[in-house]
C-alpha cells in the first residue's frame, strides 16, 4: 500500500488527550488479530443487548467480520488499509478507496483503550485526528470525501461538527460527503 502524497512514516503533532502523537503505517502480517479486535470491539454495545454467551458472541463476530473483510474486497478491491499506532502499539485502522473524483472512507475504527507499557490510556479523539488526516488529503487534491454511517452512530454528529452532510437517507444508513472548501459541486 502506499499514500501518493503523505511520506511514511507519518508523525501527526496532533495531540490526544493522553499527549500520545500517532504515527499511520501498512498493513502487516499479523494484524489480523488487531483488526478482528477492533471491530469486536465496535460491535460491543451491540452485542450486550443479545443477552448471548460470550462464546456465541465470539462465533457470531467471526463470522460477521470475515463476511465484512470479504465485501470490503469485492466492492473495493483497490482499498488500503492503514493501522493507526502509538509507540508502535495499533489502536485504529483506516480503509481509504482513493477513487478518481472523491476519495471514500470505507471504514475507520479506534479502539476505546489501548495500552503502552502496560499503562492504560483511553483513544478520545483519535477518530477526529484520523478523519482530519483524511480531510487535509481531500483537501490537497481537490476531492470530495464521501463514506456511509448507521444513523445511530455517535459518531456521525463528530462528523456533522466538522462540516459532513448527508446526501441520502435508506432509514437505517446515511450517505454522506464533505467537500473541501471552495469545491463543492452544485
Amino acid at each position: 500500500m502506499h499514500w501518493d502524497i503523505l511520506p511514511k512514516p507519518l508523525i501527526f503533532g496532533l495531540r490526544m488527550n493522553n499527549s500520545f502523537a500517532f504515527e499511520l503505517r501498512d498493513v502487516r502480517p499479523g494484524d489480523e488479530d488487531f483488526l478482528y479486535r477492533l471491530y469486536a470491539a465496535e460491535r460491543a454495545e451491540e452485542m450486550a443487548l443479545t443477552g448471548w454467551g460470550v462464546e456465541q458472541q465470539q462465533v457470531f463476530l467471526s463470522m460477521q467480520y470475515r463476511m465484512r473483510q470479504q465485501g470490503y474486497r469485492l466492492q473495493f478491491p483497490q482499498a488500503e488499509t492503514t493501522i493507526a499506532t502509538v509507540q508502535g502499539v495499533p489502536m485504529g485502522a483506516l480503509v481509504l478507496n482513493r477513487e478518481t473524483e472523491a476519495i471514500r472512507i470505507v471504514d475507520i475504527g479506534t479502539l476505546p483503550i489501548f495500552v503502552v507499557d502496560g499503562v492504560e490510556h483511553n483513544s478520545a479523539g483519535l477518530g477526529r485526528q484520523l478523519l482530519a488526516h483524511v480531510m487535509a488529503e481531500a483537501e490537497r487534491t481537490g476531492r470530495p470525501l464521501i463514506a456511509h454511517v448507521l444513523k445511530s452512530n455517535r459518531a456521525w454528529k463528530l462528523w456533522q461538527r466538522l462540516g459532513w452532510m448527508a446526501t441520502e437517507d435508506d432509514g437505517i444508513h446515511l450517505s454522506i460527503e464533505w467537500w473541501p472548501p471552495g469545491r463543492r459541486e452544485a
